[in-house]
């Protein structure tokens, strides 16, 4: 047992226990969103104005998730348990589109699961960084790792996503997506670690957030960053939204094709 407490406890092995969750986290993503506005169209049987709903509904549900479980770690929770709650929402979410095709159910139940379970990455960076900080790594190089699994996760998800759909359907790939979560949880569970939470860090956060809370209309440079981050942001998601559809309705083209073409923007 000591053997195995210490084999947990070596960096080398919390590292890798980094890359491999953020890498199974971003495929668990990876396999949803590429085919959600496909899955809603051809499978669920809704019109165009219902599906973009959804993503609207959809996005800001997360954005309030996100926020409100940010504010609960940053302050009293502990990461490690707030990430295997987001991979059980996961779960969660991926057995509602599993076996639902109602979409009332799917907008509401289905929204809140995907919700909460979008904090899963913001809250492994958060982590990742925490941890970085105690263990006087490179905080930098160490997150900038961590994060270029997710790209790599996109790489491999969207072609994955649509082969599972096609070829075996939507159920299969959302059970494949749960799967990753759970693979995810397992890993959280045994190898990431909980980092304590500085007070003195806290106090200098708290300092910093007095200064950068001042209103966005007096400060230009902010103000034109989040412009220009909401419309790339918007043109982003249309592109994910009514590319694959496009390719299948318009072009005609293999209905695989669009998980290549986002894999390969992922790669490039």
């Amino acid at each position: 047992m000591t053997n195995i407490s210490s084999f947990r406890q070596k960096q080398s092995v919390i590292f890798v226990a980094f890359l491999v969750t953020t890498f199974v986290v971003g495929i668990a993503g990876a396999l949803q969103a590429p085919t959600l506005s496909r899955f809603l169209t051809f499978d669920v049987n809704v019109n165009s104005r219902l599906v973009g709903l959804f993503f609207s509904i959809n996005a800001l549900a997360s954005i309030v998730g996100s926020f409100l479980l940010a504010k609960y770690s940053d302050t009293k929770g502990d990461r490690r348990y707030i990430v295997i709650f987001c991979c059980l929402m996961g779960v969660a979410n991926s057995i509602t589109f599993a076996f639902t095709r109602h979409y009332l159910i799917l907008i509401t139940l289905g929204v809140l699961f995907a919700a909460l379970s979008s904090a899963a990455m913001p809250q492994i960076f958060a982590l990742a960084r925490e941890y970085a900080v105690k263990t006087g790594r490179n905080v930098v190089a160490f997150n900038s790792l961590i994060r270029a699994q997710l790209s790599l996760a996109w790489v491999f998800g969207p072609p994955i996503s649509f082969g599972l759909a096609i070829n075996f359907g939507f159920t299969a790939m959302y059970l494949a997506a749960m799967g990753m979560f759970m693979v995810a949880m397992l890993f959280v569970a045994v190898f990431l670690p909980s980092v304590e939470k500085n007070p003195t860090s806290s106090i200098n956060n708290n300092l910093d957030l007095k200064v950068a809370n001042q209103p966005l209309w007096q400060n230009r440079n902010v103000l034109c960053l989040l412009l220009s981050t909401v419309f790339m942001w918007a043109a982003n998601m249309m592109y994910i939204i009514d590319m694959p559809l496009y390719v299948d309705e318009v072009l005609h083209l293999p209905d695989s094709l669009p998980g290549v073409l986002m894999g390969l923007a992922a790669g490039i």
